[in-house]
């Protein structure tokens, strides 16, 4: 059984998926928890991917306690009835915090892609450095991106036979995204094209922003986007924002009047994805993106206090937001564009966790 029920999580284990579901071997169960619903359903459809079960919508205007105990009961219940072998869930999210109380609770062994993350702060992100730890303290199979992510498991006190690095799985969905936009006849949509192009062609350099956490919603937000605006205007600079769904958001930048920045809705996958190849600058408080940008040698400014991926940091392809100087502009392209482009992983991470699988569990069964 898979848990997932936002995009990226749609995306982290989209490859992961298939092989499961090629593998005979393995009767996979991918339960959708409904916590994006759109764009969780449009992304899935691009891998060819569908739900076996779908649990009842929470509304997303809910206090966050009480989604997580709704979506927990659902879990448990259908837990309780597949009583699988063993749980997957990806990453840091409401989903799959709630899924691991309802494995751990129901003795189901359960397996975290994307292990050992650490911002080494409760606060932020919040509540995702909670989950994490959470999480990570009751699975049976951590799965880490990177050595660094090892070492931080390891200094928790969990054993270190539990832990395999793997890469990160959004490197081979990257992968496959790339082999899609770049065939001929491969339409972005919004004239995104047309616009980049117009952006160009006045001498401007093209740039993305993706704001989503929750420590960056409210006026915190409206004031990054006010000061991203500026920056666009003071460096020659045309900016992208493809603004996440959550109404929160949309409330704020309805009330920021911007100049430089156009706005636009989520963008599908493979559309954003060529957005993030086709631009030259990366604002993001988004940890995938991070991961997205190192592959495709980008310069992305980081909008936290921290990250819990320093390994972009280190190699010069990433600086956090405080840190930033907007006269260094080139200085962090050029250092984006000479980093290693493997740091998060080279695009076999599912292929090594599906392995990983068959020698944990297989052989129990056998």
């Amino acid at each position: 059984m898979s848990v997932i029920g936002t995009r990226p999580e749609v995306i982290k284990t989209a490859i992961l998926h298939k092989l499961l579901l090629e593998n005979q071997n393995f009767e996979l169960t991918i339960c959708a928890t409904g916590q994006h619903k759109t764009i969780f359903e449009e992304t899935l459809s691009l891998f060819e991917l569908s739900p076996d079960i779908e649990l009842r919508y929470v509304n997303s205007n809910l206090p966050l306690m009480q989604r997580v105990t709704e979506i927990t009961a659902d879990l448990d219940t259908r837990i309780r009835e597949l009583m699988p072998d063993f749980c997957i869930i990806q990453g840091d999210t409401l989903s799959g915090y709630s899924a691991a109380q309802a494995a751990f609770m129901n003795k189901i062994p359960l397996v975290h892609i994307e292990a050992g993350l650490r911002s080494h702060d409760m606060q932020d992100p919040y509540p995702e450095e909670m989950y994490r730890h959470f999480i990570d303290s009751v699975s049976d199979v951590l799965l880490a991106p990177t050595y660094l992510s090892k070492q931080n498991l390891i200094k928790e006190q969990i054993n270190s036979e539990k832990i395999f690095v793997t890469g990160n799985t959004s490197i081979d969905a990257l992968k496959y995204a790339l082999e899609k936009i770049d065939k001929p006849g491969f339409d972005p949509g919004f004239d995104l094209d047309r616009k980049i192009n117009q952006v160009r062609a006045l001498g401007k350099t093209p740039g993305l922003i993706t704001i989503h956490r929750r420590a960056n919603w409210g006026e915190k937000l409206q004031l990054t986007l006010l000061e991203l605006d500026q920056i666009a205007q003071s460096q020659n600079l045309y900016l992208f924002y493809c603004m996440h769904p959550n109404p929160e958001i949309h409330m704020w930048v309805k009330r920021t009047k911007l100049s430089h920045i156009d706005i636009y809705p989520p963008l599908p996958y493979f559309d954003f994805i060529w957005m993030l190849k086709n631009t030259d600058l990366v604002f993001s408080d988004s940890g995938g993106i991070q991961e997205e940008c190192a592959y495709l040698n980008k310069p992305v400014v980081v909008l936290r206090s921290n990250t819990e991926r320093p390994e972009g940091i280190s190699h010069g392809g990433a600086v956090l937001w405080q840190k930033f100087d907007v006269e260094q502009m080139a200085k962090y392209i050029s250092a984006a564009g000479s980093a290693p482009k493997d740091i998060y992983g080279d695009g076999s991470a599912s292929a090594q966790i599906v392995k990983i699988l068959e020698n944990k569990f297989l052989s129990i069964g056998s």
